[in-house]
């Protein structure tokens, strides 16, 4: 898991659902934990929408979960918490695809060398039949590494561009998430007048 490419949707602030979690947990906590899981949902599939896609790991990593934490209650410190991140291989580089890269920092070269032979970037290739790469796998080793070095110096010299797949995929579902908690706000209330004898 990614801990910077990691946006928290926490329903803390909605004082009103805080206080029917205390009261009545076991009506609430069902009802918000799927009002949770609809938003964590929602967002993550508008981030891999927005994500940018090479070989379709990094849409691929991202993810969602809810968690309860404290039982839910917020008096005892709980609350039901969805979290939307980036896991597996694209971990790696989920935050500078997000946020970029300022000047003068390293990237690291490994990332690079399996873009560039993914791409075709470096080496001869044979014009006959499945236009196989020619040399040993030393050669092709070496032309990979020269021409990731090559990325490296520039993205250490000039940067890299965020990308803000997180921040547009939040910036695209704030509306659906107001009104979801607003409809899961409601269906608590109904739910306790139900439940009252």
């Amino acid at each position: 898991m990614a801990d910077v490419a990691e946006y928290r949707i926490d329903a803390k602030e909605m004082e009103v659902m805080q206080r029917a979690l205390d009261h009545f947990p076991e009506i609430a906590r069902p009802i918000a934990q799927t009002a949770m899981s609809d938003v964590v949902t929602t967002v993550a599939g508008n981030a891999k929408k927005a994500a940018p896609v090479d070989q379709g790991t990094l849409r691929g990593g991202i993810g969602g979960r809810v968690q309860t934490i404290g039982g839910g209650i917020s008096a005892l410190g709980g609350s039901i918490r969805g979290i939307v991140d980036v896991s597996g291989q694209a971990s790696s580089y989920a935050p500078a695809q997000e946020y970029g890269r300022k000047p003068g920092t390293w990237p690291p070269i490994e990332p690079l060398i399996r873009w560039v032979h993914l791409h075709k970037l470096a080496g001869t290739y044979s014009v006959k039949g499945k236009h196989r790469r020619q040399g040993t796998w030393v050669s092709r080793g070496l032309e990979d590494l020269q021409i990731a070095r090559a990325i490296q110096i520039k993205i250490f010299r000039k940067g890299m561009k965020g990308r803000f797949y997180f921040r547009q995929a939040m910036k695209g579902s704030a509306v659906y998430i107001t009104a979801r908690f607003r409809r899961c706000l409601s269906d608590i209330i109904k739910a306790i007048k139900e439940a009252k004898p």
